[in-house]
């Protein structure tokens, strides 16, 4: 049995992983999302909507290795701090990878920068019905009232 402070900890450890990853998952979740609503941005479907599948993942199998890692493995307040941070550092890999590149590399650069093309590919539409084409052309059927019949 763990005492009150070891307890306390893993309560707490476990408790900001979660809130940390809650928006690693959102991402994965808009991502999902964005590629089934969206299908006809896409040449493969399939391998949009997997990355963001695997991104969610990937987040669920951090957090319960964390949860596995803190309970099972940390026996005193330091090791939970210690394997609390040693996983958020697992988690957060991606970003501290992205921000070490200078801002003169192309990839990075390419992600960063504000154009029309990119302004117009994220662009928020808020229907994918195949019956409507633009909210400005269609307007009856974008209506949220009923029509007569």
């Amino acid at each position: 049995m763990p005492t009150f402070e070891v307890a306390f900890s893993r309560y707490i450890a476990g408790l900001m992983m979660h809130i940390a990853m809650i928006n690693e998952l959102k991402e994965g979740f808009g991502k999902m999302k964005f590629a089934l609503n969206h299908f006809w941005r896409f040449d493969l479907v399939f391998l949009a909507f997997l990355v963001g599948f695997l991104q969610g993942i990937m987040v669920v199998g951090v957090t319960l290795l964390n949860y596995y890692v803190i309970i099972a493995k940390s026996h005193t307040v330091i090791d939970v701090a210690k394997d609390f941070l040693a996983m958020m550092i697992i988690a957060d890999f991606d970003n501290i990878f992205f921000l070490e590149y200078p801002e003169s590399n192309v990839l990075k650069s390419i992600v960063l920068q504000h154009n029309e093309y990119k302004v117009s590919f994220f662009k928020i539409q808020t229907t994918t019905s195949k019956d409507c084409i633009k909210s400005e052309t269609n307007l009856q059927l974008n209506k949220l009232s009923s029509q007569p019949s």
